[in-house]
């Protein structure tokens, strides 16, 4: 069955080597040392610590899928906690497509959602616009290209960045997507905001995804090249800022209304994402290994290196963690 998501692994996408997505996160102004590296606990399993929580966040790329397949055992895994009595949630930072597309995607993958259970920095995105387009209504973004994909759950005017002459038009830049972005789509744009700054809306603050053999650049990684241009404002939708944190606890209290913060446990495979968001909201998180970000890398180094520790650390080798 043909699908949106089907031909992601057909198109060509710039990539980035572990080191270079690394040092670009070690060098955020959000990072903050957060948790301690005695307090971690290894666990082999979501459903090791299912009755701890009411509520679960997943993120997608390197816990529930790598790449465009589901990472083994998951969709069981997803179904086995529901059936414990967790309400789950996939907050992700994946902002391409529309809810329906993500839904589509793992509904594919064998993932019983619904378009309640997905919620994506693309939502906070939504909610970010609406503010500005009811101040600023003439105000027209330019979008990375989309490879036909809409914008149309999106308020406010676009325009696709398609020509050399379209940067210099636009009022400012929003950043949804890397999918079909080039070297030359970087030398663009700061081109454009040396001649005229103007703001950066970013709709993916990751600066990478995990692939099965590679690390593909993301839009946060474009935006962090151009935030130290002089009167360039970068404003950041997705985790790990509190405006995406928000919406998915606000989400998770329409089922759970006297849900507690320490009741929600946040699985990201990043330490600079899913877990300094979640820790900086008063959210437990768990950091997985196995297939994501720190995939192969010496745990212990990297995590001090961040100061960013999470409660749990999740992977199916435990030496992993008790060699560090």
């Amino acid at each position: 069955m043909a699908s949106w998501h089907m031909d992601l692994m057909s198109i060509p996408r710039l990539q980035l080597d572990f080191e270079t997505s690394w040092s670009t996160y070690l060098g955020d102004d959000v990072n903050r040392p957060l948790g301690r590296a005695e307090d971690v606990a290894v666990i082999d399993s979501l459903l090791a610590v299912a009755d701890r929580y009411d509520a679960m966040l997943l993120d997608g790329f390197g816990v529930l899928n790598c790449g465009e397949a589901a990472i083994s055992g998951m969709p069981e895994m997803w179904r086995a906690l529901q059936a414990r009595g967790v309400t789950l949630l996939i907050l992700s930072n994946g902002a391409t497509g529309q809810t329906a597309d993500a839904v589509q995607k793992y509904r594919a993958l064998d993932f019983p959602v619904s378009a309640d259970d997905v919620l994506t920095s693309r939502d906070a995105t939504r909610v970010g616009l609406e503010s500005f387009s009811a101040q600023h209504p003439d105000w027209c973004w330019g979008v990375s290209p989309m490879g036909g994909r809409k914008l149309d759950d999106l308020p406010g005017r676009f325009q696709s960045l398609e020509r050399d002459a379209d940067w210099d038009d636009v009022d400012g830049f929003l950043l949804v997507t890397t999918l079909h972005w080039t070297a030359r789509h970087t030398e663009l744009l700061e081109a454009a905001l040396r001649r005229r700054a103007r703001p950066v809306w970013v709709a993916n603050p990751d600066v990478t995804a995990p692939f099965p053999h590679h690390f593909s650049l993301e839009p946060g990684h474009v935006a962090r090249g151009v935030a130290s241009l002089p009167g360039v404002d970068v404003s950041w939708f997705g985790k790990p800022h509190g405006n995406v944190y928000d919406l998915a606890l606000n989400r998770l209290r329409l089922r759970l209304p006297d849900l507690a913060l320490e009741r929600v446990l946040m699985v990201g495979d990043s330490p600079h994402t899913d877990i300094l968001g979640a820790r900086t909201c008063g959210l437990h998180s768990c950091l997985t290994l196995d297939f994501g970000l720190l995939r192969g890398q010496p745990l212990g180094q990297r995590l001090a290196e961040c100061g960013i520790w999470p409660q749990y650390v999740m992977t199916g080798d435990p030496s992993v963690w008790s060699a560090q």
